[in-house]
């Protein structure tokens, strides 16, 4: 049987401390929808692998993306 991978989410405070990033950065990227954020209450939570794979250039694989629901 194959484990499920369960994905490292943070939010967007914890990855700019992660990243050494400013936080404003990673906002205007989230509004954007340049980063996928999903939103948990009033924060944003950010797959921590998917914005390393942004931050370093790498692609995602687009079956592995989750997908946005429309409003």
């Amino acid at each position: 049987m194959s484990e499920i991978k369960t994905p490292q989410m943070i939010s967007i405070t914890e990855a700019a401390k992660m990243f050494n990033l400013p936080v404003f950065f990673l906002r205007t990227k989230v509004a954007n929808k340049e980063i996928f954020a999903v939103k948990s209450g009033k924060k944003y939570l950010i797959n921590a692998e998917l914005l390393s794979n942004y931050l370093y250039g790498k692609s995602c694989d687009e079956e592995k993306r989750p997908t946005e629901e429309k409003k």
